[in-house]
């Protein structure tokens, strides 16, 4: 979990699922909904998001966390990634992820110094040799 604290602590989450399957923008064959899937989440649900494998960006954040919050959800679990940790940490809101996204790091981020292939040249701009 990372989320109220990383790997720490005595957060646990129960509920019914509320789950939501990632597909990639060029499958124009998947089920769409009318509405955001984070408009939709039900009160005491636990919100499960599988990401499409190899994705950079992240399929959950801030906003996110925020919207599932006021509607009562107990937490989030990512089988993908995730941005925003500080936003989720300072709500109190449960969120375990198999990684955080490295695509939109912060200098501020605990996972600058984990990521030893990425050099930041500033707080938002990766070096040239690693964007994709």
């Amino acid at each position: 979990m990372f989320s109220p604290l990383q790997q720490a602590g005595e957060t646990k989450i129960f509920g019914p699922a509320y789950t939501v399957q990632m597909v990639e923008a060029s499958n124009t064959t998947a089920p769409k909904t009318d509405k955001h899937f984070a408009d939709g989440i039900e009160r005491d649900s636990v919100v499960f998001i599988s990401q499409p494998k190899g994705m950079y960006s992240a399929c959950w954040g801030g906003l996110m966390s925020t919207r599932a919050k006021y509607l009562g959800a107990q937490g989030v679990v990512i089988d993908g990634n995730f941005r925003d940790i500080n936003e989720h940490r300072g709500m109190g809101f449960p969120v375990s992820s198999t990684a955080p996204s490295r695509w939109r790091l912060c200098a501020n981020s605990i996972f600058d110094s984990c990521l030893p292939n990425l050099r930041l040249r500033s707080a938002r701009t990766l070096s040239r040799e690693h964007r994709h």
